[in-house]
């Protein structure tokens, strides 16, 4: 499976999916709130469609995770455990960047909703983790 192979070849440089990922989220959180124009078309995002998004993109975060700790070889109840806690801290530390974006704010909320997503990615991996890597024995 393509998936497994580009895991493998990786190896311990499967750290990029996770640090890129993060990366990104942090990008999209620092932009500012309020309205948009976008080729000439005025429009305010919805919060309520940004708090349900928090759920899948914190649960794709933790999978980074996932993925990572296995490939550098971590035990795996110890490689659930901290994936949930950096997905889960990370979004909580990307709340308070929040703070300082202007039209942006923190939520206990958002907090909450990556920590959900975290959880699922955890609680899904052992049916997703054979899409990665090799059954095991």
């Amino acid at each position: 499976m393509a998936l497994r192979s580009i895991v493998k070849n990786l190896g311990r440089r499967t750290l990029v999916f996770p640090l890129a990922f993060m990366g990104f989220i942090f990008l999209l959180s620092s932009i500012p709130g309020g309205e948009k124009n976008v080729f000439g078309y005025s429009f305010q995002l919805n919060p309520q469609l940004g708090n349900f998004l928090h759920v899948p993109v914190y649960c794709a975060l933790a999978t980074f995770w996932l993925i990572t700790l296995e490939a550098w070889q971590v035990p795996p109840r110890k490689g659930l455990l901290l994936a949930v806690v950096y997905a889960a801290l990370f979004g909580a530390l990307d709340e308070v960047h929040q703070y300082f974006v202007p039209e942006r704010f923190m939520s206990l909320m958002d907090v909450l909703s990556n920590l959900l997503g975290a959880l699922i990615a955890a609680l899904a991996w052992r049916y997703v983790r054979s899409l990665f890597f090799a059954p095991e024995p």
